[in-house]
């Protein structure tokens, strides 16, 4: 299989894993990044098993994920987009604890090589006598040595000037509505929002899930837990908006607040936003190292 392919054909749908997007019977769509990056993983090697430490290591690298959770989101995601049902999958295929494959067989539709018209012939090198053969060689390997040189003196003072990243750990509770019901779509998309954020650390309601529609202090929450910030909201049907908030462990201080307006459905496009707007008021809440 070619691993360089960027185009497929996957059963009746066409894939452009450069783009995200999918077309099919019913329509056009564009995956999220890590959707499309899994699906293009599958493609990679149709009918045999991809390991879930496979897919966290290339989806979430050097991230602290809820994985089982993160990744069935993503995988609902892959589903939709090709028209699967997890119940009777046709297309991607879940082996619990273990990975997913790919069910049906995969085309590369990737370009052939260009073509030389008819009549013309190929361009080929102007050749070079010997005098100047040597002299471009001494040249080149000069310009090699001078480039060595200087990525050698970059490398240590990146090295120098580097600092390791600190990461914020965040712990997020399951999202509720009046009447205490959870959302998990809204949920599992805020997830994804957040890890997705290279500088944060994530403890999803896969852990927290026990805490839902607490009324314990964050902060008491928060030192449990051992985070440094709390994540918490829910769904408000009569008003059409979710709202979100970020309470600062060490002394119970909103530190964000934002209400994501629209149906359920277009709250959750929003909420890959809300991980960057998140991350963000973490960061400029913390005092500079």
């Amino acid at each position: 299989m070619d691993r360089s392919a960027a185009r497929w054909r996957i059963g009746e749908h066409r894939f452009d894993a450069t783009t995200g997007e999918i077309e099919g019977p019913s329509g056009s769509t564009r995956l999220a990044p890590k959707a499309a990056r899994l699906l293009a993983l599958l493609l990679e090697q149709p009918g045999e098993l991809v390991p879930r430490e496979r897919l966290r290591q290339e989806l979430w690298p050097e991230q602290h994920v809820e994985i089982d959770q993160v990744l069935a989101y993503t995988v609902r995601q892959v589903r939709a987009a090709l028209g699967d049902d997890g119940a009777e999958p046709r297309f991607v295929e879940t082996l619990p604890r273990r990975g997913y494959r790919l069910l049906v067989p995969a085309e590369s539709l990737n370009g052939a090589p260009p073509v030389v018209a008819p009549g013309t012939v190929a361009p080929t090198a102007e050749p070079v006598d010997a005098g100047r053969r040597g002299r471009l060689l001494l040249a080149a390997v000069g310009l090699l040595a001078l480039l060595a040189v200087a990525g050698l003196a970059l490398r240590r003072g990146g090295d120098r000037a580097a600092a390791p990243r600190a990461t914020i750990r965040v712990a997020l509770l399951p999202l509720v509505a009046p009447g205490e019901t959870v959302d998990d779509q809204l949920t599992d998309a805020l997830v994804e929002g957040l890890t997705a954020q290279p500088t944060l650390d994530v403890i999803g309601p896969a852990t927290t899930a026990g805490l839902r529609g607490t009324l314990r202090p964050h902060t008491e929450v928060g030192r449990e837990l051992g985070v440094t910030f709390v994540a918490s909201g829910g769904y408000r049907a009569d008003g059409r908006f979710l709202f979100v908030q970020l309470v600062r462990v060490a002394d119970g201080k909103h530190v964000f607040a934002q209400r994501y307006r629209g149906s359920p459905a277009e709250v959750q496009r929003q909420l890959g936003r809300a991980g960057e707007e998140i991350a963000a008021a973490a960061a400029a809440s913390l005092p500079a190292p």
